[in-house]
């Protein structure tokens, strides 16, 4: 599995459980047993969506929407290829053919259509009608899915609006290229047409008009043989044989085609099929992966891993004379009142223990116009999940009292000096 086909499968698992898809197995348990694994939080991820798939069924789908999209794609040239071929047998029904009417029939709505599409990149037109048409027959609503598979199938259905989303930066590209291998196609077509008829059917070649003359026809040949003469093709001739003169002509229409129509078409093609090309990776901001990433990032510190650093660094002191302190209990509730004489509680807030509770503290600090002392009970493991709190109360200042410290059994009171020193919290003793 490529790295772009794994962000893909990653996403669908992220859509079909957006839209509470009944997987293989629960992302919820999956999740759980995913924290643990040995990798990056992003391999876990990864990880995560592959064990939820765990009959493939998701990655099956995918794949059958790729297969669906190319191969709607290469119907259309068929399409394509047949329509340029028939067209040509009609146009070239009769033995006398005009010269010119047949070019002018086989390269003129080509050119325009080729002139039209350089306009609209430069002014950075929508898409063209035709651009349109393939959007709908290829990537929206493939024609190979409509054929073999048409029924109600929720995967399906996710898994080509992610194709249509990951074509979506580079869709006047990816359109672009699917137009002019269509256009190609057709070309081909009519190229392989002409050189059937020409090789198994007499035809005599004219340039009458009702308003250009003979100077007019010598003129535009001359126009129109610049680039097969630069390769060594030799104009017809007036004054040679018919039968020669028949043979140039045909040469120089399938050459005309090939150099006017197929050659510019091709270069428009590689160019779109180039710019159509980009890597495909999940947008790990959405709410989705940001929180399994944050789940898959959070290591639980507990008895058996938890080592207090041996150096314990000393917060700087902090003169609390003159201010006025909440006293703010964390998580645990309890009865140990402060009674340090050094500080001024004026308002007693009680437990915190989420993001509403330490909003509410804040507030009524701010309303107090006091600064938050915290009551830490030693047996509380400081923890990431904890210290996020108490980084929280600290954007409205904060002095914090370790009660329970001379219990020893539990007792993390050395942790929490470590880490309030390292946050530069002052600690209040009695």
């Amino acid at each position: 599995m490529t790295i772009r086909h794994t962000h893909e499968h990653t996403d669908l698992v992220r859509r079909l459980e957006e839209s509470h898809y009944i997987f293989a197995q629960h992302p919820k348990t999956i999740t759980e047993a995913v924290r643990s694994e040995s990798a990056s939080p992003l391999d876990k991820l990864f990880i995560r969506a592959h064990k939820i798939d765990s009959n493939g069924k998701i990655e099956s789908v995918l794949d059958q929407a790729k297969f669906y999209i190319k191969g709607s794609g290469r119907l259309v040239y068929i399409i394509y290829f047949l329509m340029g071929f028939v067209g040509v047998m009609g146009l070239l029904g009769t033995q006398i053919i005009n010269f010119f009417y047949v070019l002018l029939a086989l390269l003129g709505w080509h050119s325009l259509s080729l002139l039209w599409w350089v306009i609209g990149l430069i002014r950075r037109d929508d898409l063209s009608f035709l651009g349109g048409v393939l959007s709908r027959l290829t990537i929206e609503k493939p024609l190979l899915y409509k054929i073999i598979d048409a029924g109600d199938n929720p995967p399906m259905q996710h898994a080509l609006e992610l194709q249509i989303d990951i074509h979506r930066p580079v869709r006047r590209w990816y359109l672009g290229a699917l137009m002019h291998g269509a256009w190609l196609s057709s070309l081909i077509g009519t190229s392989v047409a002409l050189l059937c008829l020409f090789l198994f059917r007499r035809y005599d070649f004219t340039w009458e008009s009702t308003l250009l003359t003979d100077a007019h026809f010598i003129q535009m040949m001359q126009i129109f043989g610049v680039l097969p003469n630069l390769l060594g093709f030799d104009l017809p001739n007036m004054s040679a044989s018919s039968s020669e003169q028949n043979a140039k002509f045909a040469w120089l229409v399938m050459l005309s085609i090939a150099l006017y129509g197929i050659l510019p078409r091709f270069i428009a093609y590689v160019t779109c099929l180039i710019k159509s090309r980009h890597d495909f990776q999940i947008d790990q901001k959405k709410p989705y992966y940001a929180t399994l990433l944050n789940a898959f990032s959070q290591r639980v510190i507990d008895h058996d891993d938890y080592t207090p650093s041996s150096a314990i660094i000393t917060p700087p002191a902090m003169d609390i004379s003159d201010k006025s302190f909440i006293s703010v209990i964390l998580e645990r509730p309890t009865d140990t009142p402060i009674t340090s004489p050094s500080i001024n509680i004026c308002h007693e807030f009680g437990v915190v223990d989420d993001k509403s509770s330490i909003d509410k503290a804040i507030s009524t600090a701010k309303a107090s116009d006091a600064l938050i002392c915290l009551l830490i009970d030693a047996h509380i493991l400081p923890d990431r999940g904890v210290m996020r709190k108490v980084s929280g109360l600290a954007t409205a200042g904060l002095v914090a009292h370790i009660i329970n410290a001379d219990n020893a059994q539990n007792n993390h009171a050395q942790a929490w000096h470590q880490k309030l020193g390292e946050m530069g919290i002052t600690i209040i003793d009695e």
